[in-house]
């Protein structure tokens, strides 16, 4: 089941790269529209088997494991409240 989930990420991920490629991203939105409708009945489709950010993902994380870069300490700058607000502020005012 992993080899056939890990299949269809990578098909999609083509499909993705090769209509952006010819220029057609309005294709993809149309994928991800029935990828919405689909989610009411199957749950989380496109988050889980489509996009193709999560599919690079997998691989960047398990890499950034073995090479020992991901910590599970999150930097003190980035607990602060002054970021978060800095941060909300940047994104409405944009």
């Amino acid at each position: 089941m992993k080899y056939l989930i890990a299949t269809v990420r990578i098909l999609f991920l083509g499909l993705f790269l090769f209509l952006i490629i010819m220029g057609k991203p309005m294709l993809w939105l149309g994928v991800f529209a029935i990828s919405l409708i689909a989610a009411l009945f199957f749950g989380r489709v496109y988050c889980g088997y489509i996009c193709p950010k999560n599919t690079l993902m997998i691989p960047t994380e398990s890499l950034s494991k073995k090479l020992k870069i991901q910590t599970d300490k999150t930097p003190d700058w980035l607990k602060s409240t002054k970021f978060s607000v800095i941060a909300l502020i940047a994104s409405v005012v944009r």
